[in-house]
């Protein structure tokens, strides 16, 4: 993957294991290989640092995002076409 970019690049740490990165920016850490879940709550991109439990695997093809999200021991993709992978 080439170099990424986001909205934004302020990022803020809270009580959650998760770091929020404003702006609904879905980007891929070079040293770390992350989950990116869009959440249709908060439109906030968080990063789960943790993916030893479920299924999160965030894929880059066609310059497409798709991202596996785990919920309820399922996988949905989700496809998004801006602001994603690039």
């Amino acid at each position: 993957l080439h170099h990424l970019k986001t909205k934004r690049t302020e990022v803020y740490q809270d009580s959650s294991p998760f770091m929020s990165y404003s702006g609904c920016c879905c980007v891929l850490l070079p040293y770390s290989k992350c989950c990116y879940v869009l959440l249709p709550y908060s439109y906030r991109c968080y990063v789960l640092l943790t993916y030893s439990y479920l299924c999160y695997v965030l894929l880059s093809y066609s310059y497409r995002c798709y991202v596996l999200l785990s919920y309820s021991h399922f996988c949905y993709v989700l496809l998004s076409y801006s602001d994603c992978c690039y």
